[in-house]
């Protein structure tokens, strides 16, 4: 199995709530988890000394905040590129909300067109909440991007979260979805049967396993268990879309 989206730091939670590498490992023991993919963690170089120690095991995601070089657009283009060949990580990781930007905003286009040019996918925040305005993490906006860039690799995070029926509606488009949040949120509310045939809306081709950790992955593992899924559609969701887009060149 793979986790599609974690988080580590060398903080704790002001509850107390453990992000540490070692946390990380010892959830990934726990539930079987062979590989994942680090989100979003202190900073580039403490994900890239994280992911070091364990590259059988992990990647790891860059982030930039574009809006400290808004008149030098092309600043963070040179960071992906040195997170890439000199830090080893493995994709970029975009979180709208914390920014207050839209992911389509004219500032993101020079490090969306680089991301494209390297051939690394771009994960995306999406689960409309604050910080910011509510709308900023919609899926319209992606749906922007994939269609500006064709040739990019887009990872929907939390399935768009209330917005999950726009989500459903993007196939065909060069976007897969990661399913924390979003999935548990839908067969809370609507029922297990509305959760999976959203999935299949989407696509079980196109979608993947994720926790947000150190959110709990148990209450998600249980509601996919219960899905009528085929072993080949779970092997899917669980694993192999994962491998495909974000372990193919580890």
């Amino acid at each position: 199995m793979i986790d599609g989206h974690v988080n580590v730091s060398s903080q704790k939670y002001e509850d107390g709530t453990d992000l540490s590498p070692d946390a990380l490992l010892a959830y990934m023991d726990e539930y079987g988890i062979e590989k994942a993919v680090v989100a979003l963690g202190d900073d580039n170089e403490y994900i890239s000394q994280v992911v070091s120690k364990h590259r059988t095991r992990l990647v790891g995601l860059a982030s930039f905040d574009v809006r400290q070089t808004y008149f030098g657009m092309h600043k963070p283009c040179k960071g992906l590129e040195k997170a890439v060949s000199q830090l080893g990580l493995s994709g970029l990781k975009i979180h709208p909300s914390n920014m207050g930007i839209r992911p389509d905003d004219l500032s993101m286009m020079p490090l969306l067109r680089k991301a494209a040019d390297m051939g690394i996918p771009v994960m995306i925040h999406s689960n409309p909440w604050g910080p910011g305005f509510y709308e900023t993490s919609s899926p319209q906006y992606i749906d922007h991007i994939a269609r500006i860039f064709p040739d990019l690799t887009i990872v929907m995070a939390h399935m768009g979260g209330t917005r999950f029926l726009d989500t459903a509606k993007m196939t065909g488009l060069n976007i897969w979805v990661e399913t924390s949040s979003g999935l548990e949120e839908i067969a809370q509310i609507f029922g297990i049967r509305t959760a999976e045939r959203v999935l299949r809306k989407i696509g079980l081709n196109k979608a993947m396993y994720g926790s947000d950790f150190p959110l709990p992955a148990k209450p998600q593992l249980k509601i996919i268990n219960k899905m009528r899924l085929k072993q080949e559609e779970k092997e899917r969701l669980l694993h192999q879309n994962a491998e495909s887009v974000f372990f193919k060149q580890s």
